[in-house]
């Protein structure tokens, strides 16, 4: 008897380790051999490669782009991957990402595979997005959903688009991808003061190593140096009002840092905000921190905000999807594209933590995480799996 076998698809390879490991424990407990396509050559170490590979899981590498405009590369990803699935005989695929999830799907209908599971992160399409978007990423994602047996949606309102627009078999709301979160009686209660929710010494230890004084705010960032992390305005931002007794710290890497450290330069505020690149203590700092900013332009449902919501550490973040369903106060989100906007919700989130008044604020984010869990997450994942795979049994 023939194995049964799954394809799981993505434009880049560090998607798998980041975002699909539960998913790929589901599948392998069902009893399917796993297999996942994406370019194993940008933006993942060996370690976590190794670590896909260590978990069972077959490895193939497809040259895809990002760029849905490079038509070259774009149906050498289709011919190679239609040559994989032809080979392999999946009984299921499930792809992500839109440039790999549109070549994905062409391919599999060509192929004759009608079980296609797509995961939206986020369509580039949204309420103020830019009009190119809607005229590239909203047709193609159209035209892809006749091919779709469960489109999944990871924000509301995605999950609405879909529901209305797209002609797919199925669309499904699923919050997120997972999140590890600790038993409740671990939380234990609010602190008094934020700044000592861990370990005082731990604290100490890592906002003197960065130069943190003990009157000022440790505020941080984390996202890609990219455009659509808005970090740009941020920085302007702080530029005009250097009084603040704030020092600023960006985790991430990205095709703008030499353009961002320029502008730092430029503004003369090289004491102030500090670019930290990839970190591998990213919980450490989120929990020494005093607020956590996150300014994006656009996201589906954020993993670097729900892990920093889980360290109990306040937060602001802009007004958009999946950021809005996420933190239930909306006097902490402000208009990405108003500079004034956020220097209000800023200042006025430094005189709440002066006077401990963001404590409600981090127990109803706290509260609300759960229906983002890993449990929550999976129960949904195992049905949509069973159902589809039961199908075709």
């Amino acid at each position: 008897m023939n194995k049964k076998k799954v394809l799981l698809v993505a434009t880049i390879g560090y998607f798998f380790p980041q975002f699909e490991m539960n998913n790929i424990s589901i599948l392998k407990s069902l009893g399917y051999e796993v297999h996942c396509a994406a370019d194993f050559t940008v933006s993942i170490s060996n370690k976590r490669k190794q670590e896909i590979q260590e978990s069972g899981v077959v490895v193939h590498q497809i040259d895809f782009t990002r760029r849905p405009i490079n038509i070259f590369k774009n149906i050498k990803s289709y011919y190679k991957l239609k040559e994989l699935i032809e080979r392999e005989q999946f009984d299921l695929i499930h792809c992500h990402t839109p440039v790999a999830g549109a070549i994905t799907r062409l391919a599999a209908k060509r192929c004759g595979v009608k079980s296609v599971i797509y995961t939206a992160h986020g369509f580039h399409f949204y309420k103020g997005s830019p009009l190119k978007n809607w005229m590239i990423y909203y047709p193609a994602e159209i035209f892809c959903s006749r091919f779709t047996r469960v489109q999944i949606t990871i924000n509301k309102e995605d999950y609405e688009i879909a529901k209305a627009k797209f002609h797919s078999g199925e669309v499904q709301y699923v919050p997120g991808v997972g999140i590890s979160i600790p038993e409740e009686e671990s939380y234990g209660s609010i602190p008094v003061s934020l700044r000592d929710k861990h370990s005082k010494r731990d604290v100490e230890k890592i906002r003197k190593a960065l130069g943190v004084k003990e009157n000022e705010y440790m505020v941080i960032s984390v996202g890609e140096l990219i455009e659509r992390k808005n970090h740009r305005m941020i920085i302007q931002a702080l530029a005009e009002c250097p009084e603040l007794p704030v020092k600023y710290f960006v985790l991430g890497r990205g095709t703008n840092e030499d353009k961002y450290k320029k502008l730092i330069q430029e503004l003369h505020m090289e004491e102030k905000i500090h670019l930290l690149g990839y970190r591998d203590d990213v919980m450490e700092l989120d929990r020494a921190a005093d607020l956590f900013v996150f300014p994006s332009y656009q996201e589906g449902l954020p993993l670097a905000l729900m892990e920093v919501m889980k360290e109990n550490t306040p937060v602001i973040a802009s007004d958009i999807r999946g950021n809005r369903e996420l933190i239930l106060n909306t006097e902490r989100l402000f208009d990405p594209k108003d500079r004034k906007a956020f220097l209000e919700c800023f200042r006025k989130a430094l005189r709440d933590l002066d006077e401990n008044c963001m404590s409600e604020d981090v127990r109803l984010n706290r509260v609300n995480l759960k229906n983002y869990s890993n449990e929550a997450v999976n129960v949904r994942m195992r049905e949509i799996y069973e159902r589809v795979l039961g199908g075709i049994n």
